[in-house]
């Protein structure tokens, strides 16, 4: 009996053995790009979804992320047939945008970002600290307008709790005091 079985495994698995055939593939290429963005249009905006390196990148500093990452020059030349006067690209994550509008040589006309609930500068975040003990943010939104790459205007807006009261404040970057520290 060990013998039959024996004997039917071993013509089972010479069967499935000699039914295999060799296939030959093509050669592919696999590239891995961890930071390849997508750029879309909407009419003559475009829209570049932005992909991070790491969390909270874009938000840190919107302008330098896209001179880091978004080649205007080579973006215009793809574009050159529609013979375009300015560009309007917005970089866009789950928290906020960046709209910048470029003239026809790719350099920056004027920019207007937008984020809400991000990681606020540690000089803000004492500040807030030190003026509303006992208050939580429940969010905030940072709004930045600038234009030829500088910032011009910046601002929070902040909704604060105490217990079952809430406050709205709004705080003006430029009026964000430096940090004191004593000395001996």
């Amino acid at each position: 009996m060990k013998t039959l079985i024996f004997n039917l495994v071993l013509f089972v698995w010479a069967g499935a053995v000699s039914a295999q055939g060799i296939v030959e593939l093509n050669e592919t290429t696999v590239s891995f790009a961890p930071n390849a963005s997508h750029i879309t249009n909407s009419g003559n905006k475009y829209f570049y979804n932005v992909s991070e390196t790491y969390t909270g990148e874009f938000e840190k500093d919107p302008l330098a992320f896209m001179e880091k990452n978004f080649d205007v020059d080579r973006f215009i030349l793809e574009l050159k047939d529609k013979d375009m006067d300015s560009y309007q690209v917005s970089f866009v994550t789950l928290k906020g945008f960046l709209k910048v509008d470029f003239d026809r040589e790719g350099k920056v006309v004027k920019t207007y970002q937008r984020f809400r609930n991000i990681k606020l500068p540690n000089a803000l975040s004492h500040e807030i600290y030190r003026d509303y003990k006992g208050w939580n943010i429940l969010r905030n939104l940072y709004v930045a307008k600038g234009r030829n790459g500088n910032i011009d205007k910046e601002f929070y807006r902040l909704k604060l709790e105490n217990g079952n009261k809430i406050q709205n404040i709004k705080i003006d970057r430029t009026e964000v005091a430096p940090i004191e520290l004593a000395s001996n």
